[in-house]
């Protein structure tokens, strides 16, 4: 691929994923486009005409995106949701996720349930819906039409966790939680029935030898079967950051089409066994299920064999920008997923950052050098995307991806030979024995790295600026060794400094406090979209404060990492029903706090943790900026202690019941002032008590139930509208909800000024 037709596949790209991040007006987009092409065409010198390609490739991809508009937006579930028959087909493979089950139907047809009668039935045709089913029990296989009942709902997304969105990536605009289901109709077979088969059929075989978790890691190396392995090796490999060894990508493909190619070459020559290891190529892409970074690395693959085919010399780079901008054309919504900006921008630093690294290191011995090198480049090149997503950095991953690495290729050979041939006897054990030394290997790097102390820091919400910091020294790196670049006059030197003006543009104003000039401070409290309820305070002296009314539940952990400043690996307080502890790790609250008792004799002030038995009801905390926590109740729900909470700042309170039902120590409040609860509904018999100037907000499970009656207030369902952010600065409350009807990040319109805090009675 020659210079331009490489400027062009990238112009596209970024016009692609650019589009939805600032789209030009479509007025605009033909006439500038047509101006850079003739621009291309008049301009003599290299270096401007290779420009102005590129911007009129970028202008083409952002027309591309306008031109399709949004597939998402129409919504073919509205006013299903709630208690619904479904009736449809098992279109993927269904997976076992913790105590669950989980099966992609798409949609035949749809019944409201009133009374558990179905009524007004809706029948689709074409291009059916699809709805992620979860059940105890699947009595069905892919294929099978069925038949189930439950209620349909749309998918939540949570910091780590961006349900909604990898749904949306195949799809799926609903979840349907079933107590059961029942078969309809068997499937028939079909080509992709059949590779779903022999699927199944090889990890069973893998499974009949090899014991657990050896098995289940062995078929997620080979088939990327990664929500089969337990909890605990899952939680281990994200800790180690080596979870990217169950995600089918390049490595993968590129051992299936190097063993085609050995075995047929020298028989069928270089046409002929290029198209036979293609072929191999795209089915084993289809057998594990075509996840997108298997895609963009049978499409590499696709154009490597291709030139191989022709006599000539694969381009590594010409072939990832052609096989980014071929997807990115089919499908512009690749650009925001995550396994495919993880597999570009891994394998981009594979190509162009590796060779420079092993560079460097010439006195280590060449195989230490070479597994060094491609796991620092993947490392490099993944890291803003990484910690952007997640917000924490694994300190032991190099070390692990570098040990891990030696155990790849025998796993894959010899799982793929287990799962192909594990049913022979004798045989089986044979290859289960092979395939076992490696994975146990593999298992106990795993584990150490894991158990390393401060092998995983929290580190926070990083700052919008970083990964364009990072790339561009990356992309500075790379063009310094660039002869390319230098032959059309660019100089190393340049980029230097255009990324050290743009570093500091970015990088100063913050550090000399430019963007809190003219500005009011803030308390911040985020009503997190969590069960048991739980907020995080922020106030204007950069203060927090963690307040849960029960034990940490899922996604807790990934909700605060979200809030967390950049840097920032601590919570200054937790409070909980096990007491309050301060200067809490982050990582920490991935499990219970637990509880402990604090010592009399111990000088407070001379220690980072102060622990309670218990916190007794009327108990309060005061944090900086007159921000006040007090706990109304200390009760038990079931077997569990939870606490009902209040939150003063300024002008406006917070109540933050506990779970199960309202405690009756809420009817002591009344008053002229503002309230935000993150209340259940069964509360509304509650609120009705509250004098009418009040203002209520109310957060809860289900939105069904409206207040009615002299409250004329806005109601807010978690389930509907996720985070709740609440801002109080000089007397002025602003309320933003995570997402609402009208999209992502709603603003809440208050019906009166906030005029007082409501407070207990005495």
């Amino acid at each position: 691929m020659g210079s331009a037709a490489l400027v062009l596949a990238i112009g596209w790209s970024v016009g692609i994923a650019t589009a939805a991040v600032f789209a030009l007006p479509v007025l605009f987009l033909l006439p500038a486009a047509l101006a850079s092409l003739v621009a291309a065409w008049l301009l003599a010198a290299p270096g401007p005409r290779l420009l102005a390609l590129g911007l009129a490739a970028l202008l083409a991809g952002q027309g591309r995106v306008i031109m399709q508009g949004d597939p998402l937006s129409p919504d073919q579930f509205a006013g299903f949701d709630g208690a619904v028959l479904v009736q449809g087909r098992i279109a993927d493979v269904p997976v076992a996720r913790g105590e669950r089950i989980e099966a992609v139907i798409a949609v035949d047809t749809l019944s409201l349930l009133v009374a558990d009668a179905p009524v007004a039935p809706t029948t689709f045709d074409g291009q059916r819906p699809r709805v992620l089913v979860r059940l105890p029990v699947l009595p069905a296989a892919y294929g099978d039409r069925m038949e189930v009942r439950g209620r349909l709902a749309r998918p939540r997304s949570r910091p780590g966790w961006p349900l909604a969105e990898m749904l949306a990536r195949r799809g799926i605009g609903r979840v349907l939680d079933a107590p059961g289901a029942r078969v309809i109709e068997a499937g028939g077979v079909t080509p992709t029935q059949a590779l779903v088969r022999a699927r199944a059929a090889f990890e069973a075989n893998t499974q009949a030898v090899l014991p657990e978790p050896h098995a289940s890691l062995v078929s997620g190396i080979v088939f990327g079967a990664r929500a089969t392995l337990p909890p605990d090796v899952r939680a281990a490999m994200t800790t180690t950051g080596t979870s990217h060894l169950t995600a089918v990508s390049g490595a993968n493909v590129a051992m299936v089409a190097g063993a085609l190619l050995f075995l047929v070459r020298r028989a069928l020559g270089p046409g002929p066994s290029s198209l036979v290891a293609m072929a191999g190529v795209w089915v084993y892409t289809l057998l594990v299920g075509a996840p997108p970074s298997a895609v963009r690395a049978a499409t590499m693959a696709t154009f490597a064999l291709t030139a191989l085919g022709f006599g000539r010399q694969p381009d590594t780079v010409a072939a990832l920008a052609l096989a980014c901008a071929v997807l990115l054309a089919w499908d512009p919504g690749l650009a925001f997923d995550l396994g495919f900006q993880l597999s570009v921008s891994a394998t981009a630093g594979l190509v162009l950052l590796s060779p420079s690294i092993e560079r460097g290191m010439r006195w280590l011995p060449p195989f230490v050098r070479g597994q060094l090198a491609v796991a620092l480049a993947a490392q490099l090149a993944t890291l803003p995307i990484i910690v952007g997503t997640f917000q924490r950095l694994s300190l032991v991953s190099l070390p692990a991806n570098v040990l891990a690495a030696p155990a790849i290729v025998p796993i894959m050979t010899a799982g793929a030979a287990l799962a192909g041939l594990g049913w022979l006897p004798g045989l089986g054990d044979v290859l289960g024995l092979v395939a076992w030394l490696p994975t146990s290997y593999l298992l106990a790097i795993i584990t150490w790295a894991a158990t390393l102390p401060g092998a995983e820091l929290a580190v926070g919400r990083p700052p919008a600026w970083l990964p364009l910091i990072w790339y561009a020294a990356l992309a500075c790196w790379v063009a310094a060794g660039s002869a390319d670049l230098r032959a059309l006059g660019v100089r190393p030197a340049w980029l230097v400094s255009a990324t050290a003006g743009g570093a500091l543009v970015l990088i100063l104003p913050p550090m000399v406090g430019l963007p809190a000039m003219g500005g009011t401070p803030a308390v911040e409290i985020a009503l997190l979209d969590v069960e048991p309820p739980a907020a995080f305070v922020r106030t204007p002296g950069r203060s927090s404060v963690l307040v849960l009314t029960g034990d940490a539940g899922f996604g807790l952990a990934p909700s605060v990492w979200a809030l967390a400043a950049a840097a920032e690996t601590t919570v200054g307080a937790v409070i909980g029903p096990d007491g309050v502890r301060h200067n809490v790790d982050l990582l920490a609250l991935r499990s219970p706090l637990g509880s402990a008792t604090v010592d009399e004799g111990d000088d407070a002030a001379a220690h980072a943790e102060i622990r309670f038995d218990r916190i007794a009801a009327g108990t309060q905390f005061e944090a900086d900026s007159g921000v006040q926590i007090a706990v109304l109740d200390a009760r038990l729900a079931g077997d569990r202690p939870v606490l009902d909470l209040v939150i003063s700042a300024g002008g406006v309170t917070v109540l933050l019941p506990g779970p199960g039902q309202p405690s009756a120590a809420w009817a002591t409040f009344a008053g002229d002032g503002a309230v935000v609860g993150a209340l259940p509904t069964s509360a509304i018999s509650w609120a009705r008590l509250l004098p009418a100037q009040s203002w209520l907000l109310l957060v809860g499970e289900q939105s069904a139930e409206r207040v009615r009656g002299h409250l004329a207030v806005p109601f807010l369902a978690r389930r509907d509208h996720g985070q709740v952010d609440v801002s109080v600065a000089a007397g002025t409350v602003s309320v933003r909800t995570e997402r609402c009807a009208a999209g992502r990040d709603c603003v809440v319109v208050l019906p009166r000024p906030v005029s007082g805090a409501l407070v207990p009675r005495p």
